[in-house]
């Protein structure tokens, strides 16, 4: 992942490898988790563009990956406070729900099998959004 944004930036192979080399969190089992869970999120919403055949480059996703995110960051903490233990696959799950209700507005339908069957996930996202 450093790799490919380093190229997109225009960045050296010299330059990732000593990125990668200066990792000195990288060690820190908070963020490991926080890299896999985030990896969870970037996979999710790969496979659901992937499925509803949009290009990763429409540039309309720039706006819905803000809200998808936004209201990720405020539903996650209501998921923690209801003790709900938000693994990898929890999170992405959340984040699911989360582009899911970003996707509407923009007029894309998301199949109902790409969700989880978590209704309480579903129903923390349906509360911060009202």
């Amino acid at each position: 992942m450093i790799f490919f944004v380093s190229l997109c930036l225009g960045g050296s192979k010299k330059r990732t490898a000593m990125a990668i080399e200066n990792d000195e969190f990288g060690h820190d089992p908070s963020v490991q988790r926080t890299r896999k869970i985030f990896s969870s999120m970037e996979k999710t919403q790969w496979e659901l563009l992937e499925k509803l055949k949009i290009s990763p480059f429409d540039d309309r996703l720039r706006s819905i990956r803000k809200k998808a995110l936004d209201l990720f960051g405020k539903s996650f903490p209501i998921a923690i406070s209801k003790g709900m233990d938000l693994n990898e696959d929890a999170s992405a799950g959340l984040y699911a729900f989360c582009l899911a209700q970003s996707l509407k507005p923009v007029g894309f339908d998301v199949p109902d099998n790409f969700l989880p069957d978590n209704k309480q996930l579903e129903t923390i996202v349906m509360e911060t959004i009202s």
